[in-house]
């Protein structure tokens, strides 16, 4: 007898060494944002268009694409694509400045 409750004892006692996590059986659930894809893409576009006219004012007509582009730069960051409104913005502006000190020379 002494020898079961022996036996009992070091089974409960091996209960506390045993840390064992346990998981939830059901997840909470995840709050997904909507996001409007429309108004990403147009601003994506956009942003794309005054790019490219960005770098195009660096080679051939600089004061026009310059301007378009600081326009579409600002239309682009209006409908969400701020990075690339921000470098066709500095892009045109940095074309319109060397434009400006650089045409007196040619």
């Amino acid at each position: 007898m002494a020898e079961e409750k022996n036996k009992e004892w070091e089974r409960e006692e091996n209960f506390d060494l045993y840390d064992e996590e346990t998981a939830a059986e059901i997840a909470p659930p995840l709050d997904y944002e909507v996001r409007d894809s429309d108004t990403e893409t147009g601003g994506r576009g956009v942003g794309y268009a005054a790019l490219i006219l960005a770098i195009l004012s660096l080679f051939m007509v600089p004061v026009w694409f310059g301007i378009a582009g600081i326009i579409l730069g600002i239309i682009a960051r209006a409908r969400g694509a701020t990075s690339l409104g921000n470098w066709a913005i500095g892009i045109s502006i940095v074309s319109l400045v060397i434009s400006i000190l650089f045409a007196p020379l040619f």
